[in-house]
């Protein structure tokens, strides 16, 4: 992580911004391995764990179309072609 923090503050950050943030996901978190790999880095890393649900929360839904709405917008473009 540090090694590829590095190359993009130096070869691809523009002079306008501030230097990368290194994130970790990971399916499980073990504080151990994470305080011992981290501990003399020198660069900003978060590390945080993930979920994975089968079901869509009601905050999202209304914010995407339906498999129907999806459905109409595929069909509509290959009917064009």
């Amino acid at each position: 992580m540090e090694f590829y923090l590095a190359v993009l503050n130096d070869k691809i950050k523009l002079p306008n911004e501030k230097d990368s943030i290194g994130i970790i996901i990971c399916k499980e978190k073990n504080r151990t391995i994470v305080e011992y790999s981290l501990k003399t880095s020198q660069m900003p890393i978060g590390v945080t764990t993930y979920t994975l649900t089968n079901k869509l929360p009601k905050d999202y839904e209304k914010l995407l179309p339906s498999s129907e709405e999806i459905s109409d917008k595929i069909n509509k473009y290959f009917n064009k072609q």
